[in-house]
């Protein structure tokens, strides 16, 4: 067999690797920028409201997600995967045809499902959340469904169109239309986070269709004769990415769903406070978002020793990355969560130790699916989120009414490792996903090694703010060891440029 590198450049892949670079590296700059809003809102949250109301609408905003996800149906994966397709053949009209038909779709059940949730509401709050002065504020924040579905698709269609920079200040102007809102407005109110969570879709999703057409010439189109066609087309794709989405969705929110269910709404506030930490260290998960249409055109044009080299690549950049980042929060979980929300949180130091462990399992099994997505392998796709999502389901009934966020956290932490290694299974006979085993060997040694030696002088359990400083000195020297290995990957995506 040729080696990778020489094939990639023989078959003219620079120009494509250093989109998908530099696609890489603005995205990683607004997921920072993202994590950072998220960070300030939920903080400002955790002030200005008890726990127990901060609980109950981070709660309810896990138990919308599932609906989100289950209405999704695969339609917002396969706006990206579908519409880069047809826009790499330069057939712009059947990209449109796809963006407005998936989008039509999705907006319909999400009005559906609005229905239901405000038929249901009183269930809802009243005995599973068991919290009754959250039922306006749950009533205002099913609107999120039908505006965030606008939303997403058009950053679907930006993602389609390699356009990331743009991806991002949508993003980006939507979490900070909440942080504002939230930060001017009134304490102590639980409408206000409802109020600002579903203000920023709506504004949002309103101007970034302006901006997508603006942009990129794409539009809504009502039905036409294309219609059909389209969306036979997009079941063809979307039925088995609505079985993973929901399942990936479920695998990433029962947690908070079952700590809501066996334990109560202060538990899952506490909860909550270890997330958004938790997500700023999962920066590097827009990865995965950019490495699915370029995947994608790749793989239609038979190109599979290319998609080899790239997977390779960025699962060696994800593994580094995360690694790092999971030593860090590690390290110092106590410590952060004084320093970034104060004492009275700290018992949220155990759940966020524990979720540290998976971010380097996370960033490889969105890749791994991803990268299955891209190959039009969904039925191996859905298996694996499936496996992950039983693992995680089992293990939640058994651990959460006897640990509590503890149990909670190590069954997220288990389905993502999980979901990780079965997906990279699943990619035998199709790409050459081991060749850098040994590379990623001598990356997770050194990270067991390093937190080792960390432990050693700093125990996990301590919370003076200097453990934060040690944290990030034994991250460093791990990054500084291993460095020679990302820089070739690195090296490789600009020589391909």
């Amino acid at each position: 067999m040729s080696d990778p590198e020489s094939a990639a450049k023989e078959e003219g892949g620079g120009p494509q690797a250093n989109r998908f670079w530099v696609a890489t590296v603005v995205s990683i700059g607004g997921s920072i920028g993202i994590g950072v809003l998220n960070y300030f809102t939920r903080y400002t949250l955790a002030q200005n409201l008890s726990i127990e109301d901060f609980g109950f609408f981070y709660g309810a905003f896990a138990f919308l997600s599932i609906f989100l996800s289950i209405i999704d149906l695969g339609m917002g994966q396969s706006t990206t995967l579908l519409m880069a397709r047809h826009l790499g053949l330069g057939d712009r009209r059947a990209a449109e045809s796809t963006y407005s038909v998936l989008a039509i779709g999705r907006l319909l059940l999400s009005l559906a499902s609005v229905v239901l949730l405000f038929v249901i509401s009183k269930w809802v709050v009243y005995d599973y959340f068991n919290f009754p002065k959250g039922h306006q504020s749950f009533l205002l924040l099913c609107l999120f469904l039908p505006f965030s579905t606008i939303l997403g698709g058009v950053v679907a269609a930006l993602e389609a169109s390699g356009d990331f920079m743009s991806r991002n200040a949508v993003l980006f102007s939507q979490y900070g239309i909440i942080f504002i809102v939230v930060f001017v407005g009134p304490g102590g109110d639980l409408m206000v986070p409802a109020v600002a969570f579903v203000g920023s879709v709506a504004f949002t999703g309103i101007i970034a269709n302006g901006w997508l057409y603006w942009r990129h010439r794409i539009r809504f189109r009502l039905p036409g004769s294309t219609w059909p066609a389209t969306a036979k087309e997009a079941w063809g794709t979307a039925r088995w990415f609505a079985l993973t989405t929901a399942g990936f969705s479920f695998a990433s929110t029962l947690d908070v769903l079952m700590l809501t269910y066996f334990s109560d709404v202060r538990a899952v506030g506490l909860y909550n406070i270890a997330l958004p930490i938790l997500q700023i260290m999962m920066i590097v998960m827009a990865l995965s978002t950019v490495f699915a249409p370029s995947v994608a055109r790749l793989w239609a044009a038979g190109d599979r020793q290319l998609v080899s080299t790239f997977f390779g690549h960025a699962t060696i950049i994800s593994l580094w990355l995360g690694l790092a980042m999971s030593l860090g929060t590690f390290l110092c979980g106590g410590a952060a969560i004084k320093v970034l929300f104060g004492e009275q949180f700290l018992e949220a130091q155990m759940p966020l130790t524990i979720l540290s462990l998976q971010v380097p399992f996370v960033l490889i099994s969105q890749l791994v699916l991803s990268t299955q997505a891209a190959m039009n392998r969904p039925a191996w796709m859905t298996g694996t989120v499936g496996v992950g999502l039983l693992v995680n389901a089992g293990l939640n009934i058994v651990l959460v009414p006897r640990y509590g966020m503890g149990g909670a956290a190590a069954s997220t932490a288990v389905s993502h490792a999980v979901i990780a290694v079965v997906g990279m299974v699943g990619f035998r006979g199709t790409i050459a996903v081991w060749n850098n085993a040994g590379r990623w060997a001598i990356i997770v040694l050194l990270g067991v090694g390093m937190a080792a030696l960390g432990l050693r002088f700093a125990p996990v359990s301590s919370i003076d703010p200097w453990s934060i400083l040690w944290a990030i000195g034994i991250a460093a020297v791990f990054g500084l060891i291993s460095l020679p290995i990302l820089w070739s990957s690195i090296k490789w995506l600009i020589r391909h440029g």
